[in-house]
């Protein structure tokens, strides 16, 4: 129904098709131009909550401005997607520059702090890991924690283009300390640990080495 509307949504460059809405599991995003009426578009969703017997939850319901700063400011502190337009009703949320909402797994906004959206999942890393610590797992079973914790947590956010950086470097301390429970001096380096078992290795996950492989699919 939102494809089929006539919402103007946005126009990208060299595609026919505009874009209107993206659906993933039970996540939908809309696109809406500033000409476009958010009545209609509530309207739309009303029509098709009624016939699929879907509600939307209007308490999660987040909004990310685009355009210029003014107009981003504007539509804070107005609540209006056009000055003609009545005032979006209160309970969906108008992002302020700085915050983000999760889109697709993602954390998207305007001038969003990357430490804002990696500060959080580093840190369930971490307590996952103490809490793990605990019980003292084998060499072997360290192997796997790492990979269902730092691998899996960071794989989706490389792949769909976030940047770890220098965060990388912390990753690969927070994983020295969990496997070597906090010892000054590592009995085998990162590097070796990563090495392929006829190399004296142990095949550890290596994230800049991950981080490297996903970039060259991007190419």
């Amino acid at each position: 129904m939102l494809r089929q509307s006539d919402l103007k949504g946005i126009q990208i460059p060299g595609h026919l098709e505009r874009l209107v809405t993206t659906l993933f599991a039970d996540d939908t995003t809309v696109s809406v131009d500033s000409s476009d009426d958010y009545n209609h578009l509530v309207d739309i969703l009303d029509r098709w909550c009624a016939a699929s017997g879907a509600k939307f939850n209007v308490s999660k319901t987040e909004i990310i401005p685009t355009g210029s700063p003014a107009y981003r400011e504007s539509l804070v502190s107005t609540r209006s997607i056009h000055p003609d337009q009545a005032p979006i009703p209160q309970g969906p949320k108008i992002n302020k520059d700085g915050e983000s909402s999760r889109m697709l797994g993602a954390r998207q906004g305007n001038l969003v702090n990357p430490d804002a959206i990696w500060v959080p999942i580093t840190n369930r890393m971490e307590n996952i890991l103490d809490r793990l610590q605990s019980t003292h797992p084998t060499l072997e079973s360290a192997k796997h924690i790492v990979r269902n914790t730092i691998a899996s947590f960071t794989e989706y956010f490389v792949r769909i283009g976030e940047t770890l950086g220098p965060r990388a470097k912390t990753l690969e301390k927070l994983q020295r300390r969990f496997i070597w429970n906090n010892a000054k001096v590592p009995p085998l380096s990162y590097d070796q640990l990563s090495q392929e078992t006829n190399n004296g290795g142990k095949k550890f996950f290596n994230i800049h080495h991950r981080n490297d492989a996903i970039a060259l699919m991007h190419l």
